[in-house]
């Protein structure tokens, strides 16, 4: 596990990220805009509204994205000792659209198999196993919640996703072989907030339609400042265990600098694998569109403990997954 002896200096990722998460704030939201220069007035009005609403619980509520239909269900059944083949596939037969994907992604380079083409779910199940067929149904039941009903960010939104697929399969990678499926789901959501941040902005947005349309830099500055506490609030709402709010906890904690040195030491070893798996996944998007070379990626990421062997596998497997996902 990289994350047990590796990851050691709060201080020292803060150094090394700084220039990666400024790159790919520029990537994310499609302009260089800088987060941390002055607000104009309107841009002022627009943040403090937006702030001023995530402060208010009753009114954020109705901005939280609902839950994917049967994802407590699947981690339930993860987590139960009688969990067998029949339970997930009556799970995953529940959606039509789930049975699809699974037989699809069974078919897909990600599983490449010798046993001919998978056409049944029975045979899907087999080849995928238990946690595989989760890791699929999963990821089709939040790609359905990573929308809001506003178009106006949909580069965005497909931005967004593509760094939690990416941040997912870099946790699971990385982390223990154990808790592949857990760790999976863990970077799968750590962003999660950023999508309630979305809807706010647009909602305030049509509130204030004689401001000037300069939202993208309040955007992105909400996002950095919020959307990891606000990760934590959705997966409570969506009475995800008790265990990834603790985790996911403990990652806003670290990614927002509330965390010295001697907390960091004692924090879940599955917080500080979320941060790795998030900067991987950033690594990995900047260097593939050519906005990071790969020398400057991997002493970033080598500072973190991932060589570049490691390194190697992960983004072959993010290729794949980019294909699939």
């Amino acid at each position: 596990d990289l994350t047990q002896d590796n990851m050691n200096n709060p201080q020292q990722q803060d150094t090394s990220d700084i220039h990666i998460s400024s790159l790919f704030g520029e990537y994310l939201f499609g302009s260089p805009a800088d987060s941390l220069a002055d607000l104009s007035y309107e841009e002022d009005l627009l943040y403090y509204k937006v702030n001023a609403l995530i402060e208010q619980q009753e009114q954020l509520a109705s901005f939280i994205p609902s839950p994917p239909a049967g994802i407590v269900s699947l981690l339930k059944e993860l987590e139960s000792e009688n969990t067998d083949f029949n339970k997930i596939k009556n799970l995953a037969q529940q959606d039509p659209s789930i049975v699809g994907e699974i037989i699809r992604v069974s078919n897909s380079p990600l599983y490449l198999t010798r046993s001919g083409d998978v056409t049944s779910l029975e045979k899907a199940i087999s080849l995928l196993g238990l946690n595989g067929v989760m890791k699929v149904a999963t990821v089709v039941m939040m790609r359905k919640t990573l929308s809001i009903e506003t178009s106006r960010y949909k580069p965005q939104m497909l931005r967004l996703w593509n760094h939690c697929v990416n941040s997912a399969e870099s946790c699971q990678m990385l982390g223990e072989t154990g808790k592949g499926f857990e760790n999976f789901v863990l970077g799968l959501v750590h962003d999660i907030g950023a999508v309630t941040v979305f809807s706010l902005v647009s909602h305030c947005l049509d509130e204030l339609s004689a401001v000037t349309r300069s939202e993208l830099k309040v955007l992105q500055r909400v996002v950095e400042e919020r959307s990891t506490w606000l990760s934590t609030l959705v997966a409570a709402e969506w009475h995800l265990p008790e265990h990834y709010l603790l985790v996911l906890n403990e990652y806003d904690r670290i990614r927002s600098g509330k965390m010295d040195e001697d907390d960091y030491a004692l924090t879940d070893p599955q917080a500080r694998l979320v941060q790795l798996g998030s900067i991987c996944a950033r690594v990995f998007t900047l260097i593939r569109r050519g906005n990071l070379d790969r020398a400057s990626g991997l002493r970033a990421l080598a500072s973190l403990g991932v060589d570049e062997k490691t390194l190697d596998r992960l983004f072959t497997r993010l290729d794949l997954a980019g294909s699939v996902f």
